[in-house]
């Protein structure tokens, strides 16, 4: 059981806790307080906002918190009043008192000692007092000029406000309506009569607008036309007018005066990206190709698929000799392209892709090493590919080997080719000489004439060279005793080669 003294002893530290409590609380109120005012403050409602101040000051006057929120609640202050009386100097220019009146007392609420803000009050509502002066005795003094009017004219003169201001957005029948107003109670007033013709002049140009749209649209260009330069003699700066004008020009081919049009409307700033298009037809109607090049180079011109067939034409036009040329070039480009394709396709008809390997495989040998070890696959090579170059590299091969008859068999297959007819005799005479053929001498003479003709080396590799050499340094000699005209022959077909 607790001690009365113990008891007593905590009630004592819980008093104390409280009271603790409390005095930190109220510490704490000026801020509370601030912070509430800071709302106001963001809402611009600073009559609330001060006297939230107001009460935070009598409260910790000296509190740093109190003291930053007075000079940003002045400043606020400040930029109100200088709003309500720049709104109220505005108001005052355009003699609206009652609304200036308002301003200016919202201002001095803010600051009741500001001696301007009192002085340009005071001199608002003496002319309010005025102009109710004024209206008691039947005037009506008007709002936007401050002069006093009897009723009758100031009811004339805001007609013809109103007339104006639709005129001026395009609502033409209720300004004719308002000026008729004016002239049916004033026979005679110049102002109405003269606001009244202008009315009259933009109803018949848009009339005659309308007349060009329908015109052009139903292909009738000619009647398009003349009012368009009825149009024009009134209004000749009108940019609108003059690109109508030129793109009806340009329907009717004529395309100089439509070009005119289109640089007088430049000149009246129309966009240049707009123009792009018409420009092009205009310089191909007038023959001026270069001009239509440059346009339809240009990057603002829009991609369309037609322009390409006006950019060949006009290349055409402005470059003939070059064009000529570049179509030559094609053509020949074209024909090669179906030449190789077609020799290709023979090739592979007569060769399949097989024989072309073993080709290849028996060329690179005999550049590498031996040709004569080649013998047997060069001679079925030559039986199935049947041209006249491997019936001649056979022959030598086979030479070499001392297979003479055989050689003789391919080197007469070559003969036909006018390429290999001077080499084929040549050494065909070489193989006759050595079997002790009468036939060689003939060999050699037509291996002379045929050399004496000219015309194309043939492919000659380096292994191909050296068997010619090769058999013509063991051979010819032998066959300078059996033919008179072997050594001819060969400087004749050696000075071929070089």
């Amino acid at each position: 059981m607790i001690s009365p003294e113990k008891m007593l002893v905590r009630v004592l530290l819980l008093l104390l806790c409280l009271v603790g409590e409390g005095n930190a609380h109220a510490e704490d109120l000026p801020g509370q307080i601030l912070g509430r005012a800071e709302r106001h403050l963001a809402a611009e409602d600073l009559a609330n906002a001060r006297n939230l101040l107001d009460q935070a000051r009598s409260l910790a006057p000296r509190d740093p918190r109190v003291l930053a929120f007075m000079n940003k609640w002045s400043r606020a202050r400040d930029k109100k009043i200088a709003d309500h009386k720049r709104t109220a100097e505005f108001l005052i220019m355009s003699k609206r008192y009652y609304d200036a009146a308002r301003e200016l007392t919202a201002a001095t609420a803010l600051d009741p000692g500001d001696k301007e803000i009192l002085e340009k009050l005071s001199q608002t509502r003496l002319a309010l007092r005025l102009m109710e002066k004024h209206q008691e005795s039947g005037i009506w003094v008007d709002p936007a000029t401050g002069r006093a009017a009897d009723p009758d004219l100031y009811d004339a003169l805001s007609l013809l406000r109103r007339a104006r201001e639709a005129k001026d957005r395009g609502d033409l029948p209720l300004a004719i309506d308002l000026v008729d107003r004016v002239i049916a109670r004033e026979k005679v007033n110049a102002e109405a009569a003269k606001l009244r013709e202008e009315i009259l002049q933009i109803t018949r140009e848009f009339d005659l607008l309308a007349d060009v749209e329908a015109d052009t649209k139903s292909g009738r260009f000619f009647d398009a036309l003349q009012r368009l330069d009825a149009l024009l003699r009134a209004n000749p700066e009108s940019r609108d007018l003059r690109l109508r004008r030129a793109h009806v020009l340009l329907r009717l081919e004529r395309y100089a005066d439509s070009l005119r049009d289109f640089e007088k409307a430049l000149e009246l700033q129309a966009t240049p990206t707009e123009l792009l298009p018409s420009l092009v037809k205009i310089y191909s109607g007038l023959r001026r190709p270069v001009e239509a090049l440059a346009v339809l180079n240009d990057p603002r011109l829009r991609p369309d698929p037609k322009y390409w067939n006006m950019y060949i034409k006009e290349y055409i036009y402005a470059f003939p000799a070059a064009s000529v040329g570049l179509f030559l070039a094609i053509l020949l480009l074209v024909s090669g392209i179906i030449g190789f394709f077609r020799t290709l396709d023979a090739l592979i008809e007569r060769c399949p892709g097989k024989v072309i390997l073993k080709a290849l495989k028996a060329l690179v040998l005999c550049s590498l090493g031996e040709p004569s070890s080649q013998a047997g696959a060069m001679r079925v090579l030559a039986e199935k590919i049947d041209h006249p170059w491997f019936y001649y590299c056979t022959g030598l091969i086979l030479i070499t080997c001392d297979e003479l008859d055989a050689a003789q068999k391919f080197l007469v297959s070559c003969l036909e080719s006018p390429t290999f007819a001077a080499r084929g005799y040549f050494f065909l005479g070489i193989v006759r000489a050595r079997l002790g053929q009468k036939m060689a001498d003939h060999d050699f003479e037509k291996a002379i004439i045929e050399g004496m003709k000219g015309g194309s080396e043939m492919w000659r590799p380096g292994f191909l060279k050296e068997l010619e050499k090769n058999i013509v340094r063991t051979s010819l000699e032998e066959s300078r005793k059996k033919a008179a005209f072997g050594e001819l022959a060969h400087d004749i077909i050696e000075g071929l080669a070089a």
